[in-house]
C-alpha cells in the first residue's frame, strides 16, 4: 500500500542573538591535550541552562626565524605567526619565503628550492591569478566545479581532511581542520572555497576535500583527492588555497601546518 497526506503549520521566525561571551583561562599544556569547558547561565543564583563542550588546547609554538614576504597578505601571515618578516618584491637566492603577490616572478622558484629554499604561495592578493612556477602552471577551481569564487566566500566546506602520512600532518587529527575561526568575521565560516588543478607538474596532497563522483563514474568507496594544501613535485614549494585571512594566529592547527611546512 501507499499513502500520502500534508500537514499545514505555522512556524514562527527565529531570529537567534548572541547575548555575551564567556572567556575561559586555559591552562598551559607542554603539546597539546583535549579538555572540556563546562559552562552555567545563572540568573538570581538559580542556574537557568548549562552545556559542555571538548576543546583541543596546543602549545604556541614560534619559529625564531626570519622569512621573506612578496606581497601583502604574505607579510600578514608572516607577523600573525610571529616570524620575522621581511618584505621584498623578488625571490632570493634561498631561504623561507611567503608569497601572495602574483605579479610576482616566480620563474626561478625550482632553482630557488633545489638550493635549499622553502616557498610556500598564498592566494592571491588580487583576483584569482594563476600561478606559474617554472614549467608547471597552478590555478585555482571552486571546490564543486567550475571557475573559482572569492577566497572570503562563505560558500564552500567546512571542513578538510588531512593525509596521516605526510610528515607534515603526522600530529594532527582527523577533525583538526574543520569549523576554522575567522577573527576578521568573529565567526566560524567555511574552511575551503577553492582547490588547487595543475597543468603541469604533480601536486601532492597534504590537505585536501574529495572530489564529487559524477553519475556515472564509479568510486568503489575511493573519491578522489581535491588538494586546497599541496606540495609541487616534491621540492618544498607549497601552495595553500584555503584563505588565511581572519585565521592565521587564532587557529592553532592552521598555524602548526605551516610553521611545519616552513620546517620540516
Amino acid at each position: 500500500d501507499y499513502a500520502s497526506w500534508s500537514l499545514t503549520a505555522d512556524v514562527n521566525a527565529a531570529s537567534p542573538k548572541m547575548a555575551g561571551i564567556i572567556s575561559a583561562l586555559l591552562p598551559r599544556v607542554s603539546d597539546k591535550a583535549d579538555l572540556w569547558i563546562d559552562a552555567e547561565l545563572r540568573k538570581d543564583g538559580q542556574v537557568v541552562d548549562t552545556d559542555r563542550f571538548p576543546i583541543r588546547v596546543y602549545q604556541r609554538r614560534t619559529l625564531k626565524q626570519a622569512v621573506y614576504t612578496i606581497g601583502k597578505r604574505a607579510q600578514r601571515v608572516a607577523l600573525e605567526l610571529g616570524l620575522y618578516a621581511w618584505p621584498t618584491d623578488k625571490l632570493p637566492a634561498t631561504g623561507l619565503v611567503l608569497v601572495s603577490d602574483n605579479t610576482a616572478d616566480l620563474s626561478a622558484a625550482k632553482a630557488f628550492s633545489q638550493a635549499g629554499g622553502r616557498l610556500i604561495i598564498l592566494p592571491p592578493d588580487q583576483g584569482m591569478g594563476d600561478w606559474g612556477v617554472g614549467d608547471a602552471k597552478i590555478k585555482y577551481q571552486y571546490i564543486y566545479g567550475g571557475e573559482p569564487h572569492a577566497f572570503d566566500s562563505e560558500e564552500g566546506v567546512a571542513f578538510v581532511a588531512r593525509d596521516p602520512a605526510s610528515p607534515y600532518t603526522q600530529e594532527f587529527g582527523p577533525q583538526d581542520f574543520a569549523y576554522l575561526y575567522n577573527a576578521d568575521k568573529d565567526f566560524i565560516d567555511a574552511t575551503a572555497i577553492n582547490v588547487l588543478v595543475s597543468d603541469c607538474g604533480t601536486l601532492t596532497p597534504i590537505l585536501h576535500s574529495y572530489a564529487k563522483p559524477s553519475f556515472f563514474e564509479k568510486t568503489e568507496g575511493h573519491k578522489r583527492k581535491i588538494p586546497v594544501v599541496a606540495e609541487l613535485d616534491d621540492s618544498h614549494i607549497f601552495f595553500i588555497s584555503m584563505n588565511t585571512d581572519g585565521r592565521v594566529g587564532k587557529n592553532p592547527a592552521l598555524d602548526r601546518l605551516l610553521n611545519n611546512l616552513l620546517s620540516k
